[in-house]
């Protein structure tokens, strides 16, 4: 089997809770700059996104943090696995989980989501 599928199998089987707070905390702490992450999808209406979430069942499946774009708060939605390289994540795209537009989920460096972070607390 391969190490992306083993990686997202050991996630799925992962009880969470439903997120109610942003993980900016959360990213911060786990995420390192040599990480790569999946980002699923990005909007400015935090609660459309929570709804969107819900909708597809992907509670247990995602962070999301919140950075500013577009002169505004911006809420980003990860796939909540890190991965060691682009080509690891690359891989594991197409494990993700239905929801609409998976097609255009992409992989993204931690460095840049650590980034994003940093501007939302300035």
């Amino acid at each position: 089997m391969k190490q992306a599928q083993v990686l997202v199998q050991q996630f799925n089987s992962t009880p969470a809770a439903v997120p109610s707070e942003l993980d900016n905390a959360r990213l911060q702490a786990l995420l390192t700059p040599d990480d790569f992450v999946l980002q699923l999808a990005g909007l400015k209406d935090e609660a459309l996104l929570r709804n969107f979430v819900s909708d597809y069942n992907l509670d247990d499946k995602v962070w999301i943090y919140q950075t500013q774009r577009y002169g505004g708060d911006w809420h980003v939605l990860l796939f909540r696995q890190p991965f060691a390289s682009a080509a690891e994540a690359r891989r594991a795209m197409a494990l993700l989980p239905d929801f609409p537009r998976k097609n255009q989920a992409f992989v993204k460096s931690a460095t840049q989501v650590l980034q994003e972070i940093t501007l939302n607390s300035l």
